[in-house]
């Protein structure tokens, strides 16, 4: 009986934990004047060249609140595989050429850069276009030796920061209420069926179907 208890907690536990976001351990995030007020800690490289590692400082996963008129302006480090930060490299920032996206001056889909000392560009003139959804951002470095590229995703979105944090949070309780309530079903049961006399007989647990705002 205790075992089947120990195997009951660890089941409704994992209920709550599997809908738990794993927090991978990351370096502090920077903060670049002028770019995005929702900054994205370095990151990567997803892909890099035999002497070069792209790191996405800002915008991974970036999400640009149209209504807000908030940005998340792509940061770009250049580093050498000792990760040195490498001045003077050639950065191209491109986006898709249809449907959502970003565009630079002159409705341009892709604009280039050069690192500063610090081995970091800012993509000056990143706009959000008006289309809503995710799209791709592809990074090209060069310094003329060596060559990386990488991608990373943003979404074009209407919902304000309230409603972006408000929908994340509803999300996450009702995974929460999820793995409460089935603990406490089978909490009860085993303490029902240990009330109910000396003998141990067997018990079967069936979570059921959970509809979560369905019809």
């Amino acid at each position: 009986m205790l075992n089947l208890l120990k195997k009951s907690l660890s089941w409704a536990l994992s209920a709550i934990f599997v809908a738990t976001p794993l927090l991978a351990q990351q370096q502090p995030p920077v903060f670049v004047p002028g770019a995005s007020p929702d900054p994205v800690p370095v990151q990567g490289p997803a892909l890099a060249g035999r002497g070069l590692k792209i790191y996405v400082l800002v915008g991974r996963a970036g999400v640009n609140r149209l209504r807000d008129g908030v940005s998340s302006v792509p940061v770009i480090e250049i580093r050498d595989r000792d990760d040195v930060p490498q001045e003077g490299v050639n950065v191209v920032i491109e986006v898709p050429k249809s449907g959502p996206g970003a565009t630079f001056p002159s409705g341009a889909t892709q604009r280039s850069f050069r690192t500063n000392v610090t081995g970091q560009i800012v993509a000056d003139g990143y706009t959000p276009n008006q289309m809503l959804g995710k799209f791709s951002v592809l990074v090209s470095a060069d310094n003329g030796i060596n060559q990386a590229k990488l991608s990373f995703q943003q979404e074009n979105t209407n919902q304000t920061m309230l409603e972006y944090q408000a929908a994340k949070k509803n999300a996450w309780r009702k995974w929460a209420y999820i793995g409460a309530a089935a603990a406490g079903g089978i909490i009860a049961a085993v303490v029902l069926t240990r009330s109910s006399g000396s003998s141990t007989p067997n018990v079967s647990v069936n979570p059921g179907t959970v509809i979560i705002g369905g019809r």
